[in-house]
Parts: structure tokens; C-alpha cells; sequence
């Protein structure tokens, strides 16, 4: 079950800020608001999206796998 919403920080080894998220789910579709300054893949465990818009992303079994590049929101609708 997804929660309403999670946000998480992951500080790089200059102690700043490497990868931030700002996680929503609205009606089923998650909107995952991504901030970094690296390439970054998010994993979706024992959720299964059929359409991923403003990433690209592959079905691992149960999972989801996203990988994005730059600082957009990512539209995750699920199966």
C-alpha cells in the first residue's frame, strides 16, 4: 500500500545535497518530484507501472525500475 506522500534526502561525500524527492500519490498515480545532480534510479517493489512519463523505466518481476537524469517530475501510473 502507498502511503499519501514520503520525502527523502541523500547527501553526496562533500556533505550536500545529492539526490532530494518529494513523493505523491494521487488517486493511484504517484508524482515523484526529483531534484539531483546525478544520473539516479528509484525502485518500486511489488509495484508494477504500465506507463512512466518524463523517465524511462522497465519491469523487473513485481518491481519497477525508473531511471531518470535530471530534476522533472516523474508521472508513475500503475497496472
Amino acid at each position: 500500500e502507498l502511503s499519501k506522500e514520503a520525502h527523502t534526502v541523500v547527501y553526496g561525500m562533500d556533505n550536500k545535497i545529492a539526490l532530494k524527492a518529494d513523493l505523491f500519490n494521487e488517486n493511484g498515480t504517484l508524482l515523484i518530484q526529483m531534484e539531483a545532480s546525478k544520473d539516479y534510479s528509484i525502485r518500486l517493489v511489488n509495484k508494477t507501472a504500465k506507463e512512466v512519463e518524463n523517465a524511462e523505466f522497465v519491469a523487473e518481476g513485481n518491481d519497477t525500475l525508473i531511471k531518470g537524469n535530471s530534476n522533472k517530475t516523474i508521472k508513475v501510473v500503475f497496472a
